[in-house]
């Protein structure tokens, strides 16, 4: 399960120590995930009464999995707008951002994404498209939630399409705001010298995208593959990577934020 280290302006644990709290989540979602299952094969006589509650609904693995993930997805979300002494209000229920809960079930322990992260600039701020970190590439990503089974078409450079059962809505193209993030990237990159490839992601869980011409640094992932997202994005090693730490922590120091002081 990835990571979610930023959400919008939100404070985030993260920021503060970006290697302790990978590794401690990493170690919290297999310490507890042991912990739960071992609860649920004991006879309900046996269970934890904290846990019991939990599992009262639950009926085999599959299930308990599901329930876990909702979990371990409810505390990605308090580390990412709280610390101990300050908290963010988030205004998005990302409960029911559902691209984002699957890309983090897909993606593996070791990689990062930021929700609509907003980049200090000199004389401003700029709203980015989400990001993910992987080991070895800074991936832009634009989800296109439509209606299920709908078709994504370009019309131009500068429109796309969504054709439904009953009417085909245009909308901008969105390759716009992506060449947007990767522009003020690729800036914030060089002028800390480094170098990390910067690609696009376009993904449309319940769509089809049909018909758009895209370069090789570009994947489109919709409805016929989307349960093969991690090897769309490559296959990377299970372990961090100093370039991926030293590139997230100075996004991160860069990155706006707006909490409040505890009482």
């Amino acid at each position: 399960m990835a990571q979610l280290i930023k959400v919008n302006e939100c404070i985030s644990r993260y920021e503060g120590d970006l290697q302790r709290y990978a590794n401690r989540f990493i170690t919290l979602k297999q310490r507890r995930w042991l912990q739960w299952r071992d609860q649920f094969e004991k006879p309900q006589d046996d269970r934890s009464v904290r846990l019991a509650k939990r599992f009262s609904s639950i009926s085999n693995i599959e299930q308990l999995k599901s329930a876990y993930y909702k979990w371990l997805f409810d505390q990605q979300l308090i580390w990412a707008t709280s610390t101990a002494h300050f908290y963010s209000e988030n205004h998005e229920d990302l409960s029911r951002v559902t691209w984002l809960q699957f890309c983090l079930s897909k993606l593996n322990d070791v990689t990062f994404i930021l929700y609509k992260p907003v980049l200090l600039m000199k004389q401003t701020t700029l709203q980015l498209d989400s990001l993910i970190i992987t080991n070895d590439t800074l991936w832009c990503v634009k989800p296109l939630i439509g209606e299920d089974s709908s078709v994504f078409q370009e019309i131009n450079n500068r429109l796309w399409r969504e054709m439904k059962r009953e009417e085909s809505p245009q909308f901008i193209n969105p390759f716009i705001s992506l060449k947007r993030t990767k522009t003020a990237l690729r800036t914030f990159l060089q002028t800390q010298n480094l170098s990390m490839p910067i690609k696009f992601l376009i993904f449309a869980p319940n769509s089809y995208v049909e018909f758009v011409h895209h370069d090789t640094d570009i994947e489109i992932c919709d409805s016929r593959d989307k349960n093969q997202l991690s090897e769309k994005i490559g296959r990377h090693s299970s372990t961090l990577k100093s370039l991926q730490i030293i590139t997230t922590n100075r996004l991160l120091s860069k990155m706006a934020t707006t909490a409040i002081k505890r009482d």
